[in-house]
């Protein structure tokens, strides 16, 4: 049996609003549609395993609140494969949200109340430990407590999992201590620039960051640049470059981020090479760019798969 795909994270209600631009101080605008939707980098994240995966178990382990949105998150989470059976309920919280803003040019603007996100308990249960320890690889955001992390971090790199840390979520500085316990650190640019306090505006600059990156402990890095595509420093110093596909009908680019390392991890967990990772990556965030919703856009392993051998980049 293979070992199972886990992400510790968050899961937040989201509610869309799509409208034309995002309001001015003291402009009042009307939206055009609007609704209630699952997400969170961590939610986004254990469907793209779940989708993009083929036999892999996925577990998801997070908090949601004492309010009417679990039913819809859970419903959501089996719908997809995704098991919850490690998920817990606050009952002094409630469950996470994220006010997207929506604009007709595809771009986004997003507020996020974390609540339920940030009422961990003291420590992990022992299933949920277990399931950590077990795991072919733990993927890490930044929309819950550092703290966590780093006990979710240590538990996993001591049995030997793979542990990919999306520094997306949130912009105060990050403890260092997690980056020894980390085999792929995720990051933009931006990301990037304020963890080592080095610029990274040319890809020479880049590197350098990187480098810095790996000479703190982490073992590769990988840096999205949007439209540029993504580059890789492997755990040898080697580094990967890898173009994004054009797409002509971009709808909502909410999920790209998390769906492009979900299939990263997918790809990694099975073995693939780096530059076959980040290949696979850049199809299924094509595709989800495609379609609105965070976890709606995310493709199938399939629909993956079909995309790369019938679009060039």
């Amino acid at each position: 049996m293979s070992k199972p795909l886990v992400v510790v994270g968050s899961v937040n209600a989201d509610v869309y609003i799509d409208l034309e631009h995002v309001p001015q101080i003291g402009e009042t605008v009307k939206g055009t549609h609007g609704g209630v939707f699952p997400g969170g980098k961590g939610a986004n994240q254990c469907v793209g395993l779940a989708r993009l995966s083929t036999s892999q178990t996925v577990y998801f382990i997070g908090n949601m609140g004492n309010d009417d949105h679990p039913h819809m998150l859970k419903k959501a989470f089996t719908g997809y494969g995704v098991d919850v059976s490690l998920v817990e309920i606050k009952k002094e919280s409630v469950t996470g949200q994220a006010l997207i803003f929506l604009q007709t040019d595809g771009n986004n603007s997003i507020v996020v109340i974390p609540a339920a996100n940030y009422a961990w308990s003291e420590e992990f249960s022992e299933s949920q430990k277990k399931s950590i320890q077990d795991a072919k690889v733990l993927l890490l955001q930044r929309e819950i407590p550092d703290t966590v992390n780093l006990k979710a971090a240590k538990l996993a790199a001591a049995s030997g999992c793979v542990v990919m840390l999306d520094m997306g979520g949130q912009t105060a500085p990050m403890d260092p201590a997690i980056l020894p316990h980390l085999y792929v650190l995720s990051a933009n640019e931006t990301e990037l620039s304020a963890l080592t306090g080095l610029p990274t505006e040319t890809e020479e600059q880049v590197l350098a960051a990187c480098t810095e990156v790996r000479n703190r402990g982490v073992k590769s890095v990988l840096i999205t640049l949007g439209s540029r595509g993504a580059l890789y420093m492997s755990d040898t110093g080697e580094t990967i470059r890898q173009k994004a596909y054009h797409v002509e009908n971009i709808v909502d680019t909410t999920g790209a981020g998390d769906t492009y390392r979900a299939a990263f991890a997918v790809a990694f967990s099975e073995g693939q090479q780096p530059a076959q990772c980040m290949a696979f990556a850049a199809a299924a965030s094509a595709l989800c760019i495609q379609v609105k919703g965070a976890m709606p856009s995310v493709p199938s392993k399939a629909e993956t798969t079909q995309f790369q051998s019938s679009h060039s980049l």
